[in-house]
């Protein structure tokens, strides 16, 4: 388990490629804090076995990482659970498709906000 102990945080990380990260760090040790949209309720189960699964412990916020204080939460939650961050996964994406004469301000505003200023805000 090359990277037993470490701390890994992946914002959008419920389903698809962002799920199959986290369990690659599990697998590698990684004690990880899955991100997403949904209630903590309806992800419970596949936090639970992900943690039975690879013997790590497993976290999950629900966090609109397009919202600073969001983002701020999901690092603040990570750091109160685990006592630091090694690994931060920016993941999480929206995507919005239309002719750019028919694109909505506020669909280009949350690409933004989701897909760059997120990673922004993590980081920092």
């Amino acid at each position: 388990m090359p990277l037993h102990g470490r701390v890994a945080v992946l914002t959008g990380s419920t389903g698809g490629l962002g799920f199959a990260i986290a369990e690659g760090l599990a697998f590698a040790g990684c004690r990880i804090m899955l991100n997403g949209l949904e209630t903590p309720a309806t992800v419970e189960r596949m936090r639970a076995e992900l943690e039975d699964r690879s013997g790590v412990s497993v976290g999950y916020r629900e966090a609109d990482v397009g919202r600073v204080s969001a983002v701020e939460g999901l690092i603040d939650a990570c750091i109160e659970r685990f006592g630091s961050v090694d690994i931060l996964v920016n993941n999480a994406v929206v995507r919005h498709f239309s002719p750019i004469v028919d694109f909505p301000v506020t669909h280009w505003n949350a690409a933004l906000a989701v897909n760059v200023l997120a990673a922004f805000h993590a980081i920092r």
